[in-house]
């Protein structure tokens, strides 16, 4: 991760990328006393679009999925819209379109309790993504208690057959209640896939499966970590290596053991996303080494910082008033990235103009 301190700040250019589904989730919600700035709960659409439109100009990440942990409290990705957040969405969808993104909508179902309310609420949603124009979603049965029961994994493929294809939006996949490997409590992939088969059986094979490995936060990923079961199936990967950030640290280490093959389409692969964090100021490196793993690629700290220093002063130049030009601003990002500081308190004790960007 140690590179030259010399700085080139330089204009990133866009080639093909090799998936259509590699790229971003906002796949977290943030609680309340994680806030920074007044801000929590999940991304504003000032920063949702901001994100949007520097991975479409400056990436070769081609997928934002929008699908942030809701509750049984507030159920909000079951929720049809009111005319402002319609307004909003549709907004976002069509700056995202400007610039290549394709959006992926995300709806959690949670415990079914009766299929045909279910249904019907699944509809209503999808009636306000139509609107928008969004031809793509993911269902999400992960952490809701008894989500993998026998029952409840034939209700939710019977559910997955039903809207797939309502109002011509596909279903791209679905996060399954056993979302990783360690949380079935299997030590095998076959024994991975056999403990959803109640799903797996009853689901169309173009249906993708949404895992995350075989730990919820893996130190590797290769292309076999998926449960095994029946037809050829496609894999979407979401990557939790920076979900565990805060309010007060930062992940600045590189994902490690990332096979390359993760990336690349495939019979048994579509892609692979990773998580957020919050707030998107303080994760573009991430974002910078996602897409250079994305496309095998080589990550250099220099550059990483040049992103970062491109994002803050494109769409967050408030944070850089302590600093007379941007050479100064990516070279104390690329000493935050080559020294691993990850605390609040590390980052400003040793750079001290980056307090805007880290201050809560």
């Amino acid at each position: 991760m140690i590179a030259s301190i010399a700085l080139v700040l330089c204009i990133f250019s866009v080639v093909e990328s090799t998936s259509a589904f590699n790229g971003l989730i906002e796949g977290y919600n943030w609680q309340q006393s994680q806030s920074i700035g007044g801000e929590y709960d999940q991304y504003t659409y000032q920063m949702r679009d901001s994100l949007i439109e520097y991975v479409g100009k400056k990436t070769t990440l081609r997928a934002y999925i929008y699908s942030p942990q809701d509750s049984e409290e507030s159920p909000f990705t079951l929720t049809p819209w009111s005319p402002d957040a319609k307004s909003n969405w549709c907004n976002t969808i069509t700056k995202a379109n400007n610039v290549g993104v394709k959006v992926i909508m995300g709806i959690h179902p949670r415990y079914i309790d009766d299929y045909t309310t279910t249904l019907n609420a699944v509809k209503a949603k999808l009636n306000d993504f139509s609107a928008c124009g969004i031809d793509r979603f993911i269902m999400s049965f992960d952490d809701v208690a008894g989500a993998g029961t026998t029952g409840q994994q034939q209700q939710q493929a019977k559910l997955a057959t039903a809207v797939n294809g309502y109002k011509s939006i596909k279903l791209v996949g679905i996060v399954p209640a056993s979302y990783s490997r360690s949380i079935s409590g299997t030590s095998d992939n076959n024994s991975w896939g056999q403990s959803m088969s109640s799903l797996l059986s009853k689901l169309n094979s173009s249906i993708s499966i949404i895992v995350t490995g075989t730990d919820i936060v893996p130190s590797k990923i290769t292309a076999n970590d998926y449960p095994h079961y029946g037809p050829t199936r496609q894999t979407l990967f979401f990557d939790n290596w920076i979900a565990t950030d805060s309010r007060d640290r930062i992940t600045t280490s590189q994902a490690p053991q990332r096979a390359p093959a993760i990336y690349n389409e495939s019979p048994t692969i579509l892609g692979t996303v990773l998580n957020l964090a919050f707030p998107p100021e303080r994760v573009i490196h991430q974002v910078y080494a996602m897409d250079v793993r994305s496309r095998n690629g080589s990550y250099a700290s220099a550059a990483a910082a040049a992103a970062w220093t491109d994002y803050l002063r494109t769409y967050r130049p408030d944070v850089l008033s302590q600093y007379d030009n941007d050479q100064q601003v990516a070279a104390d990002l690329q000493g935050v990235l080559d020294q691993g500081l990850e605390s609040n308190d590390d980052i400003v004790n040793s750079y001290p103009n980056l307090q805007p960007l880290f201050q809560n």
